[in-house]
């Protein structure tokens, strides 16, 4: 095999070598069903060793909507061209927001 193809995979050998790479995550969702059947309540909790997380928000869900924020300590990020992201500087958080099915 030429070496030129060997490149590809010796990269991706070092990579899955790299214990950072081998990181372990843990994620639950768990939605709470209102009355009404259409609206509901979503937590989301992420528990891994990474130094830092973003959790992108869904369309529509704004900072009005979120009822429960750990760690307390995070950053809001709007975009210019819609959604909203958390940003933690720690790799585990739960949150927990209102929201409705379409």
């Amino acid at each position: 095999m030429p070496i030129t193809r060997l490149a590809p995979i010796t990269a991706i050998v070092l990579a899955l070598a790299n214990g950072k790479a081998l990181a372990e995550v843990v994620s639950e969702t768990l939605y709470s069903l209102q009355p009404d059947g259409r609206h509901y309540l979503l937590q989301r909790s992420i528990r891994s060793d990474s130094p830092i997380h973003r959790f992108h928000l869904p369309q529509g869900v704004g900072r009005d909507a979120l009822r429960y924020v750990s760690p307390a300590d995070y950053r809001w990020e709007a975009h210019d061209k819609g959604g909203e992201t958390i940003a933690f500087d720690s790799g585990s958080f739960t949150l927990i927001y209102a929201s409705r099915f379409s």
